[in-house]
C-alpha cells in the first residue's frame, strides 16, 4: 500500500502512573511494532512524562503522557484500536488525524480600509 493512501495520525496516551521507565519504553516499542504490523509507518515518539491529571481517571491523580505519530490506512485504524483496548497499561487514549496546515506567514491577509471598517470591537 502506498504512503499516499495512508493518513497521518497522532495517538495520545495516558498510561498508569506506577509504570517503570523500562515498561513505558517497552509499551512504546510494542505500539510501534503493532503499527508496522498493520502496514503503517512509525514517524516519531515524544518523550514520555509524568503529569498531574485535570481530574482523576480510575482513581489515579497522575498519569504518564505519551504521544506517537504515524501513518496508517484508514481501514486499519479499527484493528489498531482493538489491539490497544486489550492493553491494561492504558488509562486513556485518543487518536487524531494530523493534517498539514499552511503556516501563518504563508497566509495572505487583506488589510484594506473597507475590511477594517467592518470589524467592530466591544470593550466590556
Amino acid at each position: 500500500m502506498s504512503e499516499e493512501a495512508k493518513r497521518k495520525y497522532e495517538i495520545s496516551f495516558i498510561l498508569l502512573p506506577n509504570l517503570k521507565d523500562e515498561e513505558v519504553n517497552s509499551f512504546g516499542e510494542d505500539t510501534r511494532k503493532t503499527i508496522e504490523n498493520l502496514g503503517g509507518v512509525f514517524k516519531n515518539q515524544e518523550k514520555p512524562e509524568k503529569r498531574k491529571l485535570a481530574y482523576p481517571i480510575k482513581k489515579f491523580e497522575f498519569g504518564i503522557s505519551l504521544n506517537i505519530y504515524f501513518l496508517l490506512a484508514v481501514e486499519r485504524l479499527r484493528e489498531l484500536l482493538s489491539v490497544l483496548k486489550q492493553n491494561g497499561q492504558i488509562l486513556r487514549h485518543m487518536i487524531t488525524s494530523v493534517e498539514e496546515r499552511p503556516s501563518f506567514a504563508s497566509r495572505s491577509v487583506e488589510t484594506t480600509e473597507s475590511k477594517r471598517k467592518k470589524i467592530t470591537y466591544k470593550v466590556l
